[in-house]
């Protein structure tokens, strides 16, 4: 009799050690397992996110690329109108075998802006700098009332 009860014991605590290992190690596990498939669920999803972002951002930079092509057609197109406008009008003034002159003449603003810039120099002890540029402002001016 005492052989069965020693037994008895002995499975009880067997018994007892199996459910505390499954309910709350195992559950450890679980939970372990939970978090981790959560994290993973999260990374992905964020991922998604992401690509879906930079799919935009691509497809907005591909519509620009797009329209800037078509922008520079378009301004192609137009030099070689002018061109041909020019070449026309090259016909009408110039004598066969002369070639055309384009000349510059600089604008009130333009030379207003180097008088201005001179002055910025002077100020700021830059008197190498202020001297090229004043002079650089006779000779805009010389060429503008020589252009009247």
């Amino acid at each position: 009799m005492e052989t069965l009860i020693v037994i008895l014991i002995v499975v009880m605590i067997a018994q007892t050690v199996l459910f505390i290992y499954s309910n709350f190690i195992d559950l450890s596990a679980r939970r372990n397992q939970a978090a981790a498939q959560e994290a993973l669920t999260n990374a992905h999803a964020d991922f998604c996110n992401e690509k879906k972002r930079f799919g935009e951002i691509i497809a907005k930079k591909d519509d620009t690329i797009r329209e800037l092509t078509s922008d520079k057609v378009k301004m192609q197109a137009e030099i070689i109108e002018r061109g041909k406008h020019i070449r026309h009008l090259e016909d009408i003034v110039l004598k066969p075998g002369e070639q055309m002159l384009i000349v510059w003449r600089p604008t009130i603003e333009q030379i207003k802006s180097v008088y201005a810039a001179a002055g910025v120099m002077e100020q700021m002890n830059e008197h190498t700098d202020a001297k090229n540029l004043n002079t650089l402002w006779e000779d805009l001016k010389k060429l503008y009332q020589h252009e009247e």
